[in-house]
Order: C-alpha cells, then structure tokens, then sequence
C-alpha cells in the first residue's frame, strides 16, 4: 500500500493535516536524536512508511489515537516467536476513570495469567498543560492492588511519555503476584499514588547525581492525592495451559519433582517438592550475616543497606540459575525464557508428608521487570518444555493433539447444524493439529458457544466442549 493510499484510509480533517505538517518538521529534527529501539518502534507500527511521515503519525491525533497510544498492543513484543492473535484475545478493557483538580487518571486494558497482570491506562493532566519532563525527569506513583484474598504481590507503576508537546501520558502498572490465589477473576481495589514529578541533577564537577522527588509546580495539584479504583474486575480470558507431570529432575545436590507446570503466553511457572527444594529452603530461611552498610529501622522491619551480606545473595542466585528451563516449539524453535517474574519457597503437605519443602518460580520469555517489553507465546505451538534436562512434552504423544485445559460448556449463544456430507470431526482445540474428540454425521444440531480462528466453540455429551470447522456449520 503507497503512503497516499494509507492516508486516504485515515482520513484526515483540515486541522489534522495542519497539525500532521508541523509533526512532520519536528520529527525531521528529531530523527538524529532518537534511540535505535525508538527507530525500530515507529518502523514496526507504522508498516514501513518513510521515516519522517511513520514518526509524524506516531505523535498525531484524532483519527490516529490508537498509533499515538497503542496501549498493550504496542508495548508487547509480538514479532519473534510471540502471536499478535494470542494477545488480542487476552486483553480485556476495564474502561474506568477518576479526575481530580483537572487531572484524569484512566484505566484502559488489562492482560495477565495466575501469577500476575499487566494493565496499561493514561495520566491525563488539565487541557493547556504541557507534560515537558527533564531528559532525567518523569512521574512517579506508588501502587497496591488489594483483592479478596489480601494483597496481590508487589506492584510497580511505570509512566512513558509518547509526545512530548501534549498532556497525557501512558502508564504501564504491572503487579506481580507470587503467592495467595489467581488474579483472574478477582475483584480488586487498585490504589495510585500520590503522582509527582521527579528529576535527577547532576554536579558537573564531582560527577555526582542528586534524586528530587519533592515534585515541581507542575503536579503539585494532585500531589497528596491517592486515586482509589474501587471493585475493579479483572476478567481477562485464561489461556494458561496446566499440566501435573511429577516428573522427577535432577537440581543442585539431589532431585526433585515437578509437580506442577503452566505454560501461559506471558510466562512459563514451575512449582518444585521435595528432595534438594530442602537445600534451597533451608538456605532461604537463615539470616543474611551483614557487614557494614547502614541499618535502617522501619516499623518493625530492619533491613541493612549497602555492605555485604557474606555471600547470602551469591548462593540464592547459584541455586536458582542451576534450575534451567527451555521451551521448544511445534516447528522446532527454542525458546530461553529469562527473567523471574514471580518465586517463592516454603513447607506445605506434599510427596513427604506434611512438611515437604517446596519452591515456586516463573520466567517471562525475555524483558524484565522494568519498562523493557516481553514476548508473548501461543502454548499451543509448545511441543515440549525441558526442567533441569528433562522433557515434559504438552502434547499427546498418541495422537499429536494439544494438551488444552479441560473446559466446561457455559449457556448456548445460538445454533447450528453440521452441513459437511461425510460429517464432521469436532477437536479438542481451534485448529487441525488439535486431536479428534469426536465426529458428527451432517444434519446433527450444535449449540455453538463462540468463535475462535476459524471454528466454533461446540457443546459435546457430559458438558464438555470442542471446536469445529464453521465452513461446514450452518448457524440458524
């Protein structure tokens, strides 16, 4: 498609046009001063216009709002071996919002698995107001999401600014919840902030650096204000595949077993009993032996800044990297997932008896935990994922077949009756390479109960589902 032919699509106003040619002079200026990663951002969403007219589109308005602000869609890394399909039916809008003293702060979308859930919104301030940080400078909030079951994790809120010359910017709050019950599903209490401005400073001379975090004029509005989101449901789909292998693998001086194993597009979680878990355990329950660094008291926490720790951390983290973790793909493919996402450790009733030590832990498939993307998985295209050498595979080694959760039949949304002349074969997943659950003879009557890539979601005897092909369906 030529650049006309993908502007007369959008269908600019006059004002838009006028405001595009200003973006356009102010992108050629900005071109040299771009990072790489800011360069292949626009290059990726824009489809591979010019370089000036991809970077005025990314900063203009009206009609190209999803481009300026492409919320999780954009954030997400989808192009290596994640699906941008897979994504778009993980996310689900909340839509909420709060203002205060002429700020609003929006809640948009959400996306996330058990163990955590990323929901990307916008901090809007008062219409005039230009959100200009220094090159060291942006907001900052604190963040804590309450649920039925307690607190859900650690929280952190991040904020990025797409246009420098507006007054919106996006925020990314990504809880990571490492214990208690699944966020999906919950009913949460999202509190934010108070949001302020803050800057570093530099001595030029010494070389030493001074963090303000007292806020400017700028936000001084809104500075001791705590935005409450109140009854906030968090009913993204699940798409977590789950198995329970109780495979035995080798790990530090002993072997273990894998009780546990979700494979999810944001991550794959691993719960470990028994065996060397209580080398680890025992190692997580002693006590740092701290020398120097400054004491801090807080409340009634102590903890110790600085100094060493006598090799305390050098050991948790051997004993965590020798727990390798690999995903192979359908085609072959392997995937390193990398950053921890979530990790506990303790004692619970399990294979030996009521004190069996136990470690959980989860990997994204690459980022961190910070404001770096990560990738996204279909774990349908998972053949098999390797535990400290050891394969698991996810599928049926009988007939190939995708090992998807078991799902339940919810209420008929309408009906339809099979067409195909030879009868037609209802699977366990969307898709071919999903095996056979059954096949039906033409004429018989299916309650479908939604689409996915091409096949309807059927119901089957004893309230179990399964997906056809919709070509060979006539819904009535």
């Amino acid at each position: 498609m030529s650049i006309k032919e993908r502007f007369e699509s959008v269908g600019f106003t006059p004002e838009e046009k006028l405001d595009l040619t200003a973006r356009l002079e102010r992108a050629a200026e900005q071109e040299d001063n771009m990072t790489s990663a800011t360069k292949r951002k626009i290059k990726r969403i824009s489809g591979g216009m010019v370089f000036g007219v991809a970077a005025a589109v990314m900063m203009t308005v009206g009609a190209l709002a999803a481009v300026l602000n492409p919320g999780l869609r954009g954030w997400f890394d989808t192009q290596t071996y994640g699906t941008q399909e897979k994504l778009e039916q993980g996310i689900y809008r909340l839509d909420r919002s709060e203002t205060y003293n002429g700020w609003t702060v929006t809640l948009g979308e959400c996306v996330g698995d058990d163990h955590g859930v990323y929901i990307w919104g916008d901090v809007a301030a008062p219409e005039g107001t230009v959100l200009a940080f220094p090159e060291d400078g942006g907001l900052r909030a604190a963040c804590q999401m309450e649920g039925q079951t307690g607190r859900l994790g650690s929280i952190g809120a991040y904020f990025m600014d797409h246009d420098p010359t507006d007054n919106h910017v996006s925020m990314l709050i990504k809880p990571l919840v490492t214990w208690g019950e699944s966020p999906r599903g919950e009913t949460v209490t999202l509190r934010l902030g108070p949001v302020a401005d803050d800057w570093t400073t530099y001595d030029p001379e010494t070389g030493e650096g001074e963090w303000h975090t007292e806020g400017s004029e700028l936000t001084a509005a809104i500075r001791d204000h705590e935005w409450v989101f109140e009854d906030l449901t968090l009913d993204y789909p699940d798409q977590t595949i789950r198995l329970e292998p109780n495979v035995e693998v080798p790990w530090l001086d002993g072997t273990t077993t894998v009780t546990d194993l979700e494979v999810s597009p944001l991550g794959t979680y691993v719960s470990l009993e028994g065996g060397s878990c209580g080398e680890y355990v025992a190692h997580m329950s002693t006590d740092p032996v701290h020398e120097g660094g400054e004491t801090i008291t807080s409340g009634s926490v102590t903890f110790t800044i600085g100094g060493s720790d006598g090799g305390w951390e050098d050991k948790r983290r051997e004993m965590e990297n020798s727990i390798t973790l690999e995903l192979t793909l359908r085609d072959g493919t392997q995937v390193l997932p990398g950053n921890i996402a979530a990790s506990t450790s303790d004692y619970k009733e399990g294979l030996e008896g009521p004190e069996t030590p136990c470690y959980f832990f989860g990997r994204t498939y690459d980022g961190n935990s910070g404001l770096d993307p990560i990738s996204v998985l279909d774990p349908a295209q998972v053949d098999h994922v390797t535990v400290c050498g050891v394969d698991i595979p996810l599928t049926s080694q009988e007939d190939g077949g995708s090992a998807a959760p078991e799902q339940t039949a919810k209420p008929s949304a309408m009906e339809g009756v099979v067409s195909a002349k030879k009868g037609l074969n209802v699977r366990s997943g969307p898709g071919t390479r999903f095996r056979v659950l059954t096949a039906v003879p033409k004429g018989t009557r299916l309650d479908i109960l939604g689409e996915e890539s091409g096949f309807y979601q059927v119901s089957l005897s004893g309230g179990k589902i399964g997906y056809a092909s919709k070509n060979h369906i006539l819904v009535e």
